[in-house]
């Protein structure tokens, strides 16, 4: 019979997801290259789970667990510079925050050491609902700048303390 408990995870984020997109779109390089800077994001999150736990008749050491949660997500996205070569003059379109609310799928093992301490890894899987992230208005064109934000993957490992 499985056991449950709640678990909440406080995560900090950063990346250059919209360097990496554009990179990837254009070739290693081109992002900066083409007087592009900025545009960072970063990613406060917390995850509300509900675990599962899967106890395995006869073998106590590892305990399996899974379950779905809910993750809230406040993504912070820093200013994108573009100047020159692309450009004649310097364009700033200014990054926004916004808090998303999305999907998790979590999957990992707790190593049963002692009743305090449990050593784990977890595999999470965030996935929004309603994916797109933008900018605030570019003043010179009038348009917003927009990137779709899929989810993330991520990979993590601690101790759990039971009291």
């Amino acid at each position: 019979m499985p056991a449950h408990e709640m678990q909440l995870d406080v995560a900090y984020a950063s990346a250059g997801f919209v360097e990496e997109g554009y990179d990837y779109a254009y070739g290693p390089g081109t992002f900066s290259a083409d007087g592009l800077s900025g545009a960072s994001t970063t990613n406060l999150a917390f995850d509300l789970m509900p675990v599962h736990l899967f106890n395995i008749p006869g073998f106590s050491l590892i305990s399996p667990y899974g379950g779905v949660g809910v993750g809230l997500n406040c993504f912070s996205t820093a200013d994108l510079s573009v100047g020159p070569p692309s450009s004649a003059q310097v364009i700033n379109v200014t990054g926004t925050s916004q808090f998303k609310v999305g999907l998790l799928i979590f999957y990992g093992a707790t190593l049963n050491l002692t009743g305090m301490l449990r050593p784990f890894i977890q595999f999470k899987h965030y996935v929004p609902f309603g994916s797109e992230f933008q900018f605030t208005e570019d003043t010179q064109n009038g348009n917003f700048v927009t990137k779709d934000v899929p989810g993330y993957f991520n990979l993590s490992a601690g101790v759990k303390l039971s009291f």
